[in-house]
């Protein structure tokens, strides 16, 4: 069923995540993530929506922009694989929220919540236990593993309506405007200034790809709003 892929894909997202942050920084496991809506953008024309070639061409600027932005910060004897591991997870995410989309209109909003947060707690629990085969899941690792199931589900139970309601695109764009309106918090809470080339790609990007999906309109965001 659509579910069953949906709880596949999220445990794939969530296993991908955690091993690219033990493999490489955490700036370019950010910056990677940053590529779902750009992926979006450009999976359109493999689903058989098309956006105009100077939208196209921005999307794709915009990944060769934080992926080149992520490699910058690569530090010496990181893996590639943590590269892939991250670019897989983010591809797979995009791959769960087409799905959401499609389940959004027709399945129950708890139901759509429900099955992330599941595969949140399972694909956790595995990735711990393979980490470390020898240590016992205890009581406070249960429950934390139970709480951010739980802040999963909220997550996405709230995020039911936008992909109700809104072209993918523009759905997912808010949480590029957060990255960006966090950095002075980031510098605040943790003393740290960002990186001016982490600030300045996730400007760019944020720009551009508001650009891409604010400005005119394309049969992608046509057909994905019916």
């Amino acid at each position: 069923s659509t579910q069953a892929v949906r709880f596949i894909f999220a445990g794939i997202t969530l296993y991908c995540t955690i091993e690219s942050y033990s493999r490489i920084n955490a700036t370019s496991v950010a910056l990677i993530s940053r590529l779902e809506i750009p992926i979006i953008v450009i999976a359109g024309s493999f689903l058989g929506y098309t956006y105009s070639v100077r939208k196209m061409a921005l999307a794709f600027f915009c990944v060769i922009l934080l992926f080149t932005t992520a490699l910058y910060f690569r530090a010496n004897g990181e893996l590639i694989s943590g590269y892939i591991h991250a670019l897989t997870g983010t591809v797979s995410l995009v791959i769960g929220y087409l799905f959401v989309r499609a389940t959004a209109k027709t399945e129950a909003p708890n139901l759509v919540a429900l099955t992330p947060a599941l595969a949140s707690m399972v694909f956790a629990a595995l990735a711990y236990c393979i980490r470390r085969p020898s240590v016992v899941l205890s009581s406070k690792l249960i429950i934390l593993n139970l709480f951010s199931g739980a802040l999963m589900y909220l997550l996405y139970r709230f995020s039911v309506y936008r992909y109700k309601f809104l072209p993918l695109g523009k759905a997912e764009y808010p949480s590029l405007v957060i990255a960006l309106a966090l950095l002075p918090l980031e510098w605040a809470l943790f003393n740290k200034i960002p990186s001016a080339a982490y600030a300045a790609s996730i400007c760019v990007s944020s720009v551009l790809l508001g650009l891409t999906l604010f400005t005119g309109e394309n049969s992608y965001e046509k057909r994905l709003s019916t």
